[in-house]
């Protein structure tokens, strides 16, 4: 199962990445601070440090927010919902990719939103939620 959340998560990353809809910050530098704390936050995650992941993905989802830059809001997000999936905090996990989903669709990107929630009914799989997932994936 470790295999498929780790596979997901990094395609939901990918396409978040490659999605076309990366939207500058006014200010280079703010830009590159705030993703400095996105690459502290994803370098936790990777070490199977989950708790400081979501301790930096707080952080710069607020600077993110701050500065208005919608990619760098869904890539917290993206890490915040990963690592919480990681430590079973499922209800937060499914809070996150929501919020993934939803700002992707105010942004016309169908394929990140339909990854978030393709997320969302793995988590309720991963829960045992069938019911919840089936009709996530519906």
């Amino acid at each position: 199962m470790n295999t498929i959340k780790s596979l997901l998560r990094n395609f939901l990353f990918f396409t978040l990445f490659f999605s076309g809809t990366i939207l500058c910050a006014q200010e280079t530098l703010t830009f590159e601070s705030v993703k400095g704390v996105y690459d502290l936050s994803e370098s936790r995650y990777e070490a199977g440090d989950y708790k400081r992941a979501i301790e930096y993905g707080e952080k710069g989802l607020g600077q993110a927010k701050e500065i208005g830059d919608d990619q760098l809001i869904l890539f917290f997000q993206s890490v915040l919902g990963s690592s919480h999936l990681e430590i079973k905090e499922y209800k937060e996990s499914v809070n996150y990719f929501l919020q993934i989903g939803l700002k992707a669709e105010q942004l016309n990107n169908s394929g990140t939103a339909g990854d978030a929630y393709f997320a969302i009914a793995n988590v309720y799989a991963t829960m045992k939620a069938y019911n919840k997932s089936a009709d996530t994936y519906k």
